[in-house]
């Protein structure tokens, strides 16, 4: 009996010990990840933060999430949102086999899933999901995402109403860059209904301050479609389908749209 035990024992104290050199390996793999990611060795980085999120280190998610929103990953600066996406639903499902008390974890979730969804296409979704954050969110730039998957799903009465939301809340923050985002897409709003008159109006300061890329393209469209300086209109519409966005945070939802009108316009004189 004796001997079952000790043989029980000395088993359980190998796995112990097995656990213990596994969870102590990820966390050597996620301060190494740490360092190259700041020196900005990202290849390095990615392959010792996946290291460490599979080894059970929830803080190699975030920069993880970063490294492939941000194009750094291949240094081409251009976002592989899907992947992002991909590691964001890892860094939920870790979440909820933890128990759900990892507050660092939840807000990793919050920030990263909605405009990961938004900038794959996947508009219902953030749709749904931000409507269920937008309860307790303090965001303004929530909102106008909300409002810009509306807009792409063809339904511009809600878009409308997500975007009087999205100006209020910016208004009581004082954040002019969302009120300018706000205004770009409510411009865009007009464009499509061939109303250019509105469409210079609310377009013209969100892209002279604000400098939003939607807004570019339709001042510059609206100018061109006006004969209001078209010559002028076509470098705003250049810059903003040569514009090279950058992070999560921004709406390009557009950005196909854009570029084609830049190539059916770029050979034209004005």
């Amino acid at each position: 009996m004796n001997r079952l035990i000790i043989t029980l024992c000395s088993v359980l104290l190998m796995l112990a010990q097995g656990v213990y050199a596994q969870s102590n390996s990820a966390k050597i793999d996620f301060e190494r990840g740490m360092k190259a990611y700041h020196n900005k060795n990202y290849e390095a980085a990615v392959s010792h933060l996946t290291k460490a999120a599979f080894g059970g280190v929830t803080e190699a998610y975030e920069p993880l999430i970063d490294i492939y929103a941000d194009g750094e990953y291949d240094g081409s600066g251009k976002g592989n949102y899907r992947v992002a996406l991909s590691w964001t639903v890892q860094a939920i499902n870790k979440y909820f086999e933890d128990g759900g008390y990892n507050a660092q974890l939840a807000a990793t979730c919050m920030m990263y899933y909605d405009p990961l969804c938004f900038l794959t296409g996947d508009y219902q979704e953030a749709i749904d999901h931000g409507i269920k954050s937008a309860g307790t969110s303090i965001s303004p730039y929530l909102l106008t995402q909300i409002a810009a998957s509306y807009l792409k799903l063809g339904d511009t009465k809600n878009a409308n109403e997500w975007l009087k939301k999205a100006k209020t809340l910016a208004k009581k923050y004082d954040e002019a860059l969302s009120i300018h985002t706000a205004n770009a897409i409510i411009s865009k709003m007009y464009f499509d209904k061939k109303n250019y008159s509105k469409a210079l109006e609310y377009s013209e300061e969100a892209v002279l301050e604000g400098k939003v890329p939607l807004a570019a393209y339709v001042y510059g469209a609206s100018r061109i479609k006006t004969n209001n300086s078209p010559s002028f209109g076509k470098q705003w519409v250049e810059a903003a389908a040569k514009y090279d966005y950058n992070g999560i945070y921004e709406i390009n939802c557009f950005e196909d749209e854009i570029k084609q009108y830049w190539e059916s316009i770029k050979d034209i004189t004005f």
